[in-house]
């Protein structure tokens, strides 16, 4: 699933994210996030509450976000940090400054996962 919000993050984008997450992991188990940040804004509190609950309750299987400067860097690690304390599983996400390296360790990470859950069948 590729996001890319542009501007700031408000309520009811946040809520269009989650659905769109909800559909595709209910029709494929699982669900991947690429996430630019190029042009993303500011998170609104609500819209930070309902990513984070809904991440912590339905995590991605991996995330990787590129573009972001240095302070949305920061924002994102404390995001994760929420996600990890309130989830059952620790998020897997990793930050990255280009698109193709972002897209590279996601490809890489749902093989990896992919097979690790079909070695487990």
């Amino acid at each position: 699933m590729f996001v890319c919000p542009e501007g700031p993050l408000d309520l009811a984008l946040a809520r269009s994210i989650t659905q769109l997450a909800q559909q595709v992991k209910d029709r494929h188990d699982h669900y991947f996030l690429l996430v630019d940040l190029r042009t993303a804004g500011t998170i609104h509190p609500d819209a930070r509450r309902l990513l984070v609950k809904f991440g912590s309750g339905s995590p991605p299987l991996a995330i990787a976000s590129y573009g972001a400067g240095i302070l949305a860097r920061g924002f994102n690690a404390l995001l994760n940090g929420a996600m990890n304390i309130l989830g059952a599983q620790r998020q897997n996400w990793m930050q990255f400054s280009r698109k193709e390296e972002a897209q590279a360790w996601l490809e890489k990470e749902r093989r990896r996962l992919i097979h690790q859950a079909v070695d487990q069948d």
